[in-house]
């Protein structure tokens, strides 16, 4: 009869735990940006790069690290309205190393001279911008960035103007508003239009602008919920796009074929919706075509891309 009672105590026990388990599983969970005025924190963002061609039969390997450190402020707004936020680019660092020696650039300890492939990030310190931005993310509004690009083209004045035309539009493909717009949609472009429980999924479909312009098909899965935050899985099949345009460099026509995946997770507090540490892994393969007057036919390559994109909030 006592065994009997344990056993009966075990079940009750057993089926508490595993109808709590269930409920947690089946709630439905609303992942949205929840927060007010005075608000601020830094993001430190850290994208590093192994790209590896095989132009003429000659092997050309290079590695580029680009670290940046954003301020968030929410300067109004709310969940209903939307937020105005002003982001301020507060650290940068760009590294590349190949074979064309190495770059370096950081903005804690500039150089007296900058190396024209780092100028922009050299412009971009200490500099901000507003943009305006819903609960789930979506930025309609960007505003200061012409005021940016302004300056950068500022630096340009003692260059030929032939290399002045093709510099100013690589700049602004690079951090013009598109791209900026496209960059921000990628790292807040993630939250659920509904509410979802853990293992539903999410698609959206988002492209990048900047260097080589990319579709991203993505899908984004709740995985867990706990100690306050959201674990979110992704997954991203990527290509360029039929439509991209073709970077000039002196006078040649550099175009990219090229497609493979994105896999990573975010982390999110659960309390406020932003986005606290993840890391992506993207690897691409294709062709690079180049074309130009002083070429007596197209010359094509393969390359190979692997990246790592880390962020993580600051506190």
């Amino acid at each position: 009869m006592q065994k009997l009672k344990r056993n009966a105590i075990l079940i009750f026990t057993l089926l508490i735990f595993f109808l709590g388990q269930s409920s947690h599983i089946l709630k439905k969970y609303k992942i949205e940006l929840n927060l007010k005025k005075g608000d601020s924190y830094k993001l430190e963002m850290v994208t590093s790069q192994d790209i590896s061609q095989e132009v003429m039969g000659q092997s050309q390997n290079m590695k580029q690290t680009i670290a940046m450190v954003y301020l968030f402020e929410v300067m109004g707004g709310d969940k209903k309205v939307g937020y105005d936020i002003k982001i301020t680019y507060d650290q940068l660092k760009f590294t590349q190393d190949g074979s064309m020696g190495k770059i370096e650039f950081d903005s804690q300890n500039p150089d007296e001279e900058v190396h024209p492939l780092a100028m922009g990030y050299s412009v971009l310190a200490g500099k901000s911008f507003n943009l305006k931005m819903d609960r789930i993310g979506k930025i309609s509004q960007i505003e200061g960035i012409d005021k940016i690009m302004e300056d950068m083209l500022k630096r340009l004045e003692n260059v030929n103007e032939e290399q002045k035309e093709e510099l100013a539009k690589n700049l602004r493909q690079q951090f013009g508003n598109e791209a900026l717009q496209a960059n921000f949609d990628q790292m807040f472009g993630f939250y659920p239009e509904k509410p979802v429980k853990i293992g539903d999924s999410w698609s959206k479909q988002s492209k990048i602008k900047s260097g080589f312009a990319l579709t991203l098909d993505n899908t984004w899965t709740l995985a867990d919920v706990k100690n306050n935050e959201y674990l979110i899985e992704i997954n991203s099949t990527c290509k360029t796009t039929d439509d991209s345009e073709p970077l000039k460099i002196q006078g040649a026509q550099i175009t990219y074929n090229l497609e493979g995946t994105q896999k990573g997770t975010v982390t999110l507090e659960k309390s406020s919706g932003i986005n606290k540490k993840g890391l992506l892994n993207q690897d691409f393969d294709g062709t690079v075509t180049m074309t130009g007057d002083m070429l007596p036919q197209p010359m094509s390559w393969p390359i190979i891309l692997k990246s790592t994109i880390n962020h993580k909030r600051l506190d």
